[in-house]
Formats: structure tokens, sequence, C-alpha cells
């Protein structure tokens, strides 16, 4: 799985994976902008969650217009990239949690023992 998978090409750690490898995991990406290309460049399956530590909640999303920067408000002012989370748009999005997550998408959980 890859969480914040952009536009599927853009920084991917799967993108190999999948191409190469014939892997058939889950990318994860809640910025809307991303969406369409997202669809459009990675024939994976795809979730728009947000992933948190619980499902259920609602967060505000700040999608910068370098998409890549975009995380949760209450994490925009947290990093070297505050200058450029302060323009683009801001919206909320519900949580789902990882557990929740797999078990939508009936991944497996591997556990270390």
């Amino acid at each position: 799985m890859e969480v914040g998978a952009c536009d599927g090409l853009l920084y991917s750690n799967t993108l190999l994976l999948e191409k190469k490898y014939q892997w058939e995991g889950l990318v994860v990406e809640p910025g809307r902008k991303w969406h369409a290309s997202l669809k459009k460049n990675r024939k994976c399956r795809i979730s728009d969650a947000f992933v948190s530590c619980k499902s259920g909640e609602t967060v505000r999303f700040c999608e910068t217009e370098e998409g890549e920067f975009s995380t949760a408000e209450k994490h925009a002012l947290s990093d070297s990239h505050t200058v450029k989370r302060q323009t683009g748009a801001v919206y909320e999005v519900q949580t789902t949690s990882l557990g929740d997550l797999l078990q939508k998408y009936s991944m497996p959980i591997v556990t270390g023992k």
C-alpha cells in the first residue's frame, strides 16, 4: 500500500511494482486534485481515504497548489513547507483508520508473529 499517491507517477513508491511485477496493491490519495490523473495513470486499487488513527472523524485538509505538500490543517505549519501551504483549497474529509481501510479492500494484515 502507498499512502499519499499524488498522481500515481510523481514520487511513486509502487509504480515500478505495478508496471514490472504485476503488483495489485492499493494506493491512497485524499487530495481531490489528483483523483482523475491517479485513475488514469494506475491500474491497482485506488482509495480517496484520509488515513488516520480513528475512522469517522472530520479533518480539514489543506490541498496546496503544489499538491505533494498537501496535508491535514493541523500539520500545515509543522515543517519547512509552511509557505507552500498558504495558498490552495481547504476542505473537510472523513478519516479512515488503517485497519478499516485494509478490511474494506480485503488486504491482508501481516503481523510480526
